[in-house]
């Protein structure tokens, strides 16, 4: 049973769910990186989109990361923090479960 998610812009609901490599794209604009071809910045996807996915909200995953740079590595998830409340900022989201077809 896979669990999914979706981004859309705040700001332009009209275009609806967008890619996900698009907003790795965003994410590396904003953070003013380069984006890598095959992976995605800081591993956003696996971390925040995982909790995203499990139906958390953005301020659920924020709390967590900042909960986590509090007694482990302190520059990463500070870093995923600031991306997911970045995130949080620019996109809603959508999860769900999907059994079969």
């Amino acid at each position: 049973m896979p669990n999914c998610f979706q981004l859309s812009y705040r700001d332009r609901p009209e275009l609806g769910p967008i890619k996900l490599a698009q907003v790795d794209m965003d994410i590396c604009v904003h953070f003013g990186v380069e984006c890598h071809p095959t992976h995605w910045y800081m591993s956003w996807y696996d971390i925040i989109g995982w909790d995203l996915a499990m139906g958390h909200s953005f301020d659920y995953a924020i709390d967590k990361y900042l909960h986590a740079s509090r007694t482990e590595d302190l520059e990463f998830w500070g870093k995923i923090a600031a991306i997911a409340k970045w995130m949080s900022e620019v996109y809603t989201c959508n999860a769900w479960y999907q059994v079969g077809k």
